[in-house]
This record gives structure tokens, sequence and C-alpha cells, in this order.
């Protein structure tokens, strides 16, 4: 009899042992494929390799006289091994203007949004520069020079491919709002 209770309790601790043994496989296996996932998920490179990805417009900026003078010009195809691609061009300029006058004037080639982006009328093609844009401050008084000095005028260039939609094309569609 007693034999027999302690084969009965070998046996419960042995299934015990089993029991936990399978649960534990379980768990694993389920989060080997969690941690798989993780770590082909994530990965690191060394060295480099330069991607060009397209169309390119440079800022060409001139500063004299308390005003700057901005124009982009698209440099695709013609520098850098670039796409020789049209481009649509809008700009941003960021100031602070120090509680003094500033006037930006733009030609007939560009068009103020309600976005605050100037935007370029015509596509730009490689190799050709935008019409100018002039920000200038007019300061006087006391401090003038000192104000005009610290004076300066972010520009914040935007460009995107140029695709052909008919004749009746507007210029600068392309971007969206």
């Amino acid at each position: 009899m007693e034999k027999e209770k302690v084969n009965a309790s070998c046996l419960r601790q042995n299934r015990a042992i089993r029991l936990a043994a399978i649960a534990l496989a379980l768990i694993l296996l389920v989060s080997v494929g969690a941690t798989a996932a993780y770590f082909t998920s994530f990965v690191s490179a060394k060295g480099g390799h330069e991607l060009v990805l397209g169309e390119e417009a440079w800022i060409e900026e001139e500063v004299a006289d308390n005003q700057k003078t901005i124009s982009i010009k698209n440099v695709g195809g013609t520098e850098a091994g670039l796409v020789n691609s049209s481009l649509y061009v809008r700009v941003k300029l960021l100031y602070s203007d120090f509680n003094n006058d500033v006037t930006i004037s733009l030609g007939n080639d560009w068009a103020l949004e309600s976005d605050g982006y100037y935007y370029y009328k015509k596509v730009l093609k490689p190799g050709e520069s935008t019409s100018n844009i002039v920000a200038k401050i007019d300061v006087t008084g006391e401090g003038a020079k000192a104000i005009a000095d610290q004076f300066d005028v972010i520009v914040v260039n935007e460009s995107t491919q140029y695709i052909y939609e008919g004749p009746n094309d507007p210029s600068y569609k392309g971007w969206t709002k």
C-alpha cells in the first residue's frame, strides 16, 4: 500500500514537472518568434554611398544695403549629376521685423498664397533661375545701424518635379496645401 502511495506521489510530481516543461517550451516558442521579428526588422549598416533622389534647386542670395536679393536656380541635370527635370518652386521667408518696416518686393512671376509661401508661377527649367524676391528693412533713428546689422532673412526653399497635364495646366498646381 505504501509503495502505491509513493508511486502515485512520484507520478503526480512527474506530471507536474512535465506540464511545467511543456508550458515553458510553449512560452519559449512564442517569444522566439517575437524576438526574431524584432531583430530582423532593425538593421545597422557601416560605410556609405551617396544617394541622389532627383531634382534640386539652390538658393542664390545677395546681401547689400539692408536688403537681401533672393533667386532660386534649378541645377537639375547641370550640376551634381542630377535628373534633368523642370520644377515647381516655392519659398517662405522667415524674419523678425524689430518693429520696423520690412518690405518684400516681388516680380510678376511670384504669388504670395494664404499658406505664407511665395509660389513661382512659371515652370523652372534646368539651368534657369527665378526672377528676384527682395526683402528690405527700412530703419531710421537711434540705433538704426545696430538694428540693420542684426536683421536676417531665412529662406526656406522647396521644389517639386513638374508634371505636364495639358496646355491649360496652371504653373504651380503641383503643391498640396
